[in-house]
């Protein structure tokens, strides 16, 4: 356990720079908003919509910090390989090292976004949209579900870079490259028809959670004097498709592990 938390450490270090970059630039580009807003007396409105736009691109912040990572280890991959442990703990530590990283990237984007509300509810009535309770209670729903995109795309990526390495080490690097985007595509076209057959519902729509209990408890009650309609039993999600989802992921996970360590050459 403690050669992986040292390779942990290592990794989050390598990894360093590029969240620094990221965060740098939201604060440029936060600056940047506020300072041409400032003339109109719209700075908190401008830092609040630069926060809240900044939340989605982390839906793929672990993808291409994994990404950046394993292309790192690309021209010295026979150092990276000779390691002892496992391909399992190896891929592990480069997840877990952006997993911290885009915590932290995640945390202060949705801070000033918080902040940025509540410093607006002072000027404007904004709680007739949203109370701060209601915000956090929405952010904290949509803030798991970025992690767990972040989580199943970053799985997605590793797999098709492991199969690109495979078949570079045989075919060279361009052959690779397309047969690889071929692969992709008919792994999208299979998956997009296997969600429209029965068996996939079967598979993924049992455990229904309603939402209706969740968004009715929300202090929504009028906008700007419009009375909202009660929602009906309409809302709500699959237990199914979470377990189903990460089924798929722990699959892929560990198919791209055993590639790295029985098929990958270098």
């Amino acid at each position: 356990m403690s050669a992986w938390l040292h390779l942990f450490r290592k990794e989050f270090r390598l990894g360093l720079p590029a969240m620094l970059f990221t965060i740098l630039m939201y604060f440029v580009v936060l600056m940047t908003s506020s300072f041409f807003s400032f003339k109109s007396g719209h700075v908190i409105d401008a830092m609040f919509v630069v926060s809240l736009v900044f939340i989605f691109p982390h839906f793929f912040y672990l993808a291409f910090y994994l990404f950046i990572s394993l292309q790192s280890e690309r021209k010295k991959l026979h150092l990276w390989l000779s390691n002892p442990m496992p391909g399992y703990q190896l891929i592990l530590a480069k997840m877990a090292s952006g997993f911290v990283a885009m915590t932290i990237s995640l945390f202060i984007v949705c801070a000033v976004c918080y902040i940025t509300y509540f410093v607006l509810g002072t000027k404007i009535p904004i709680q007739d949209w949203l109370s701060y309770t209601d915000v956090v209670k929405i952010g904290s729903f949509f803030i798991l579900h970025i992690y767990l995109i972040a989580i199943s795309i970053a799985v997605w990526l590793l797999f098709f870079w492991m199969i690109y390495r495979l078949l570079a080490s045989r075919l060279g690097i361009w052959v690779s490259v397309i047969l690889t985007l071929i692969l992709f595509g008919l792994w999208s076209y299979i998956i997009s028809k296997l969600q429209s057959t029965v068996l996939y519902t079967i598979l993924t729509h049992w455990g229904k959670i309603s939402l209706v209990p969740f968004i009715n408890n929300l202090d929504i009650s009028t906008r700007h004097g419009i009375q909202i309609a009660p929602l009906t039993n309409t809302s709500y999600i699959f237990l199914g498709t979470y377990i189903f989802e990460a089924l798929i992921c722990l699959i892929l996970f560990f198919v791209s592990c055993w590639i790295l360590d029985k098929k990958i050459e270098v």
